[in-house]
């Protein structure tokens, strides 16, 4: 299958990762196993979700500002432009983070590091974004997101007493991206539209790091890396990992008409990362 210039029939290149595989240090019997993975390429991302899980633990958002996201959602009304900026500012210091503590992205020099998540941070933010609009998901359920974890988040909790939260039930997309919050109502409404195809693909949190590996690698012509054919090279080995995790979570069919969907959402990400860039209007 020949998916964004690239056959995912045909061997390729991994990047460094005897960080997380090492001859001595295959997966534990405890961890998950993820269908069409070697257990090295299990211990691999397992490796990933877990780091991203204690980034997210190190860097927590405020009971303030959490205070104010739950009433939003409990009153409908939109969320206070500091709330924003500060869950905004959260989120890309986690993914720096999370960055830094991946040895084959360390591995880069300094220039292509800093360059990399430069022009490609904000990517992966509104990847993050669509995981916690996405219709469907209730208040609960978001928290969760925000916090970090995949369990429930306690009903005792002074933050998450879902049961007094109902009208409405969740955090909305009109809540966060408040009009105007851009140049023009063409711009805005572009990245609404962009918004909704990152809905449809209803990624979990595996395809979600994949995603997010992907587009951390990504290049552009705006730009120039001292190593780009490495950097192009990771793209590809997380882009194949992806593919195989969806032929074996939905099917060969169901992977087929998807990955070219993954791989279009990267251009698409670029677009709204742009508009986010030199269109968003500052206050």
């Amino acid at each position: 299958m020949d998916v964004d210039g690239y056959d995912y029939g045909t061997q390729l290149t991994p990047p460094d990762i005897s960080f997380f595989v090492e001859a001595m240090s295959l997966p534990s019997p405890t961890m998950q196993p993820m269908m069409g993975f070697t257990p090295e390429e299990n211990h691999l991302v397992q490796k990933v979700i877990d780091t991203e899980a204690a980034a997210t633990a190190t860097i927590p958002v405020s009971p303030m500002v959490l205070q104010t996201m739950v009433m939003a959602a409990r009153t409908g009304g939109a969320i206070p432009y500091s709330a924003l900026v500060e869950g905004y500012t959260v989120c890309m210091k986690r993914i720096v983070k999370l960055a830094s503590q991946l040895d084959f992205f360390q591995s880069f020099e300094v220039k292509d590091r800093k360059t990399l998540l430069l022009n490609n941070t904000d990517m992966v933010v509104n990847i993050r974004s669509a995981r916690l609009l996405r219709p469907g998901h209730n208040l609960q359920a978001q928290l969760v997101h925000i916090v970090g974890g995949d369990g429930a988040v306690s009903p005792d909790s002074s933050t998450s007493d879902v049961a007094t939260y109902q009208k409405p039930p969740r955090i909305e997309y009109r809540q966060i991206y408040q009009s105007p919050w851009a140049e023009g109502a063409e711009h805005e409404e572009k990245f609404a539209s962009l918004m909704e195809n990152l809905f449809h693909l209803e990624m979990d949190r595996t395809t979600t790091i994949l995603m997010t590996l992907v587009v951390l690698f990504a290049s552009n012509e705006k730009y120039e890396l001292i190593e780009p054919r490495r950097a192009e090279q990771n793209r590809q080995f997380f882009s194949r990992l992806l593919h195989r995790y969806l032929v074996f979570s939905v099917g060969r069919p169901n992977a087929e008409r998807l990955m070219p969907e993954y791989m279009a959402l990267a251009e698409q990400l670029k677009q709204m990362a742009e508009i986010m860039m030199e269109k968003r209007l500052t206050f």
